[in-house]
């Protein structure tokens, strides 16, 4: 039996670097952001260590996505596609599925997970 503690118990508050480089962090409210300071933690799932059960509530989510930051881009380009009946006004500041997959690493993740196959 493992006398290693579990993901939860291993998991730190984020450093003030690792706050900083969150892309989504600018579209919050301050209110938004020090409650989502106050909830977000760090941890590194090793081999072996339980994400979920089957049967449970998945406890852990890789990556976790706030729904929270899309809020205000959705309603502006919900706003802007009512307006234009179109949102090519909006297209420069919108990601492709290229775009999308390097801005949350997919790559990256994929070839992570390629290691446990």
């Amino acid at each position: 039996m493992s006398t290693r503690a579990g993901l939860r118990q291993r998991a730190r508050a984020l450093s003030d670097d690792e706050f900083a480089r969150i892309v989504w962090l600018p579209l919050l409210t301050a209110f938004e952001g020090e409650r989502v300071r106050a909830e977000l933690v760090v941890t590194l799932a090793q081999p072996g260590d339980t994400i979920c059960r089957l049967g449970r509530p998945v406890t852990y989510f890789f990556p976790g996505v706030p729904r929270a930051p899309w809020r205000a881009p959705c309603r502006a380009t919900t706003s802007n596609l009512r307006q234009h009946g179109t949102t090519l006004p909006w297209q420069d500041r919108m990601l492709d599925f290229q775009g999308m997959n390097s801005l949350i690493g997919t790559q990256e993740t994929l070839a992570q997970a390629r290691r446990y196959e």
